[in-house]
C-alpha cells in the first residue's frame, strides 16, 4: 500500500460541504468585488482586525478563497487526502483535525502578527483559504503513508514524507524571506497543530480520557431519550388505597 500510487478515493461527506462552501463563497466574493464593488475580505484574519474585536475571523477565514487556482487546488487535495483520512479517522476525528489545526494557524498567526508586526502594514495583512489545512492534511497524510508517493506539481513523483519535507522547506523559506511571510507562518502553525493533534490521540490517556467521555455522552442520551412518564393510582391523590380497580392516569 505504501509504495501505491495515490488514487482517487471516494469524495467523503464533510469535505464535500467543505469544498461546497469553499466554492460558493469564492463565486460570491467574485460576483460582489465584480457587480458591486463590495468584497467579503472582511472574512480574513489579520492580527490588527483581530485586535480591534473581529473575532469571527478565526473562524471565517478559511473558507475566503483568493484566487480560481488556490481553490482548485486545495479542493483537490481535500478530495485526494481528506477524503481518505476522513475514511480512516471517521468523520468526528477528521472534523476535529481540521478544528485545531485552523484555530492553531490562525492563534499562531495572531500571536505572530501582534509580537513582531504590530503598527506595520503586515499587520492588517489578512490569512485567507484553506492553503494551510491543505498543508496539514499532506503532514497528516505524510505521518501516516510516509512511503506514499505523491506527484509534485503533477510533474515528478516523491514520497509522501519527502514531500511533506519541501513543503515545510519552501514555508520556512517564505516566511524569512518573502515581504508576505506572515501567511507562511499561518500555514505552518496549521501544520504544527494538527501534527500535536495527531500525537495527542495516539496517546493512551487521550484515548481512555475520550473513551470515558464518550460512555457518558451515551449514558446522558440514553437518559434524556427515556420517558419519563408513570403510572399512577388516583386512589395515591385521593389517599383512599381500598379499590385496586379505581381508574389510572400517566404523570
Amino acid at each position: 500500500m505504501n509504495q501505491a500510487q495515490l488514487r482517487l478515493p471516494k469524495l467523503s461527506f464533510f469535505n464535500k460541504w467543505i469544498m461546497i462552501s469553499y466554492v460558493a463563497i469564492f463565486i460570491l466574493n467574485t460576483i460582489l468585488t465584480q457587480a458591486a464593488g463590495f468584497s467579503l475580505g472582511f472574512l480574513g484574519l489579520s492580527s490588527g482586525s483581530f485586535s480591534q474585536g473581529h473575532i469571527y475571523q478565526l473562524i471565517t477565514y478559511p473558507f475566503l478563497g483568493n484566487s480560481f487556482l488556490e481553490v482548485i487546488f486545495n479542493g483537490l487535495l481535500f478530495w485526494f487526502i481528506g477524503s481518505e483520512l476522513e475514511n480512516l479517522w471517521g468523520p468526528r476525528r477528521y472534523l476535529y483535525f481540521l478544528l485545531t489545526s485552523s484555530l492553531g494557524a490562525g492563534i499562531i498567526f495572531i500571536l505572530i502578527g501582534l509580537v513582531f508586526f504590530t503598527g506595520s502594514a503586515a499587520a492588517f495583512l489578512p490569512l485567507t483559504g484553506m492553503s494551510g489545512l491543505a498543508s496539514a492534511l499532506c503532514l497528516a497524510y505524510a505521518v501516516l503513508f510516509p512511503d506514499q508517493i505523491f506527484t509534485f506539481m503533477l510533474i515528478i513523483p516523491m514520497k509522501a514524507k519527502y514531500f511533506c519535507m519541501l513543503l515545510i522547506g519552501m514555508q520556512l523559506f517564505y516566511g524569512f524571506t518573502s515581504p508576505m511571510g506572515i501567511l507562511s507562518w499561518g500555514h505552518l502553525g496549521a501544520m504544527l497543530s494538527g501534527f500535536l493533534y495527531m500525537m495527542a490521540i495516539s496517546n493512551p490517556r487521550f484515548k481512555k480520557f475520550f473513551k470515558k467521555a464518550d460512555t457518558v455522552a451515551t449514558q446522558v442520551k440514553f437518559r434524556k431519550g427515556k420517558p419519563h412518564l408513570k403510572i399512577v393510582p388516583s386512589n395515591e391523590e385521593n389517599g383512599d388505597g381500598d379499590d385496586d380497580d379505581t381508574p389510572k392516569y400517566w404523570q
